[in-house]
């Protein structure tokens, strides 16, 4: 064998390690403390989820069942030759050890099939089917509301982010703090969410309404308004 020839665990990590070893050589001594015990305790992890022992993964690894065990508690550092052991034989990428881990995404495609059926709140009568929006980190939901025949609810209520309302059938009046607004068939209301508001009905026939929220950000998350229990006549929620 060429002395000046790479060993294999070595030139594979040349290929698959140097993003995440740049990284982890600008980490201070406190940040280098929580990814050991970061790394330490996803080994651990991907050990129990493959069920096995902390003795089976220390015999394939030719160390001590205690030296593993100060690994997985994060009491004790290890070479790169011994994290790509154990990634090997606990089948998982260095990447996945030394990166935050990935969190929930927003929708690529959802579909919302047409005998989807709507939900009710019994405490305000009103039907509503979510179209879109369903998961989490998506910047909008997107609502088909339809109005109780009996108006049991005169809650204004306020939150974070715009809304965007379509009247799809019958009248409805769009209370936005002391202003109504009175809306027909394919007219349309967009409001600061922030501003105390509210909808109902208008007359005997049924009433529809296509209705988009969009949180500000992803730390607030919209008021389903028509979910709540009336408080009383134009009380603000």
């Amino acid at each position: 064998m060429n002395r000046n020839q790479p060993r294999k665990d070595e030139a594979t990590c040349s290929k698959t390690c140097q993003g995440p070893l740049r990284e982890a050589a600008r980490l201070g001594e406190d940040d280098l403390s929580a990814a050991v015990l970061q790394i330490g305790g996803r080994l651990r992890d991907a050990r129990r989820s493959m069920k096995l022992t902390l003795a089976e993964v220390a015999q394939r690894s030719g160390m001590s069942e205690s030296s593993l065990s100060r690994i997985e508690r994060g009491n004790m550092g290890l070479s790169v030759t011994t994290l790509l052991q154990l990634c090997g034989i606990l089948g998982v990428r260095l990447d996945d050890l030394l990166n935050a881990p990935q969190g929930p995404e927003p929708s690529r495609v959802q579909v919302t099939r047409a005998d989807s059926q709507p939900h009710e709140f019994a405490a305000t009568g009103y039907n509503w089917l979510l179209l879109g929006g369903r998961d989490p980190l998506n910047l909008f939901k997107v609502f088909h509301l339809i109005f109780p025949e009996t108006e049991v609810m005169r809650t204004l209520v306020s939150h974070e982010g715009q809304e965007y309302c379509h009247i799809l059938e019958g009248a409805v009046d769009f209370h936005v703090g002391k202003d109504v607004y009175a809306l027909q068939k394919g007219d349309s209301i967009m409001i600061d969410s922030s501003l105390p508001h509210r909808a109902e009905r208008r007359g005997d026939g049924a009433a529809h309404m296509l209705m988009v929220i969009c949180a500000a950000d992803h730390d607030h998350k919209p008021s389903d308004w028509w979910s709540m229990p009336s408080l009383g006549p134009d009380t603000e929620a």
